[in-house]
Formats: C-alpha cells, sequence, structure tokens
C-alpha cells in the first residue's frame, strides 16, 4: 500500500524535529548541540544548502514561544509577583535555546519538502 503525499511529508517532518535527516531519516543534522553537519553521512544530502534560508521559520517559532509565555504569565496569575517574574524568566530563557536544534530541524524538513534542496 502506497502512502500519500501528505504521509511522506509529514514523515519528513518528524524526521526534521527528530534532527535527522529529512531524505533517508538515519543521518544526523548536528554534529554537537546546534552545529550543523556539513552533509548526511548515509545518503550525501547537503544540509548546508537546506539551512541557508531557515531564519524566517527560526524567528516565526522564537516568536511563536514567546507569545505563549506571554498568554502564561496573562492567564496563569502567581500568587507571589516576583517568583512568577522569576519563573517567566527562567522558563523563557531555558525553553527558547533549547528548542533551538529542533525548531532548526524543522524548518530544514520545510525547506527540503517545499523543494530548495537541489540535490
Amino acid at each position: 500500500m502506497e502512502s500519500s503525499p501528505a504521509a511522506g511529508s509529514f514523515n519528513i517532518v518528524l524526521r526534521g524535529l527528530a534532527r535527522r535527516c529529512p531524505r533517508c531519516g538515519e543521518g544526523r543534522l548536528f554534529c554537537s548541540f546546534y552545529v550543523l553537519n556539513k552533509g548526511c553521512e548515509v545518503c550525501g544530502l547537503d544540509f548546508l544548502r537546506l539551512a541557508h534560508d531557515t531564519w524566517a521559520l527560526m524567528y516565526v517559532t522564537t516568536a511563536g514561544l514567546t507569545g505563549l509565555i506571554v498568554f502564561a504569565m496573562i492567564f496563569l496569575r502567581p500568587l507571589d509577583l516576583l517568583r512568577g517574574r522569576w519563573t517567566v524568566f527562567l522558563v523563557a530563557l531555558t525553553a527558547i535555546p533549547l528548542s533551538l536544534p529542533f525548531r532548526k530541524g524543522l524548518a530544514m524538513a520545510i525547506n527540503y519538502i517545499s523543494g530548495h534542496e537541489e540535490n
């Protein structure tokens, strides 16, 4: 049974979120926390070509995370204002940087799906 193109795109997005090669799903996108490999060691896909125009999605996802934090600040009012401010600060300080490789992988997968890859 053949899978639909949408199912294939969904799998590619999942590979990106898993920080794996969008083409084969086996090669690692990053050689360390946020240092991108030059290419896939399994299928040879050029990661640098996919990564060159991911800035827009990275900006949008950072804004989205910031928006979620702002909504949480509005709807979850702490009893102690100072403790609430420190909690928001620490959540923002950890959530945004720690999610960078996952968001970069997602952006690269979307670039791969949309045909920005020229291999």
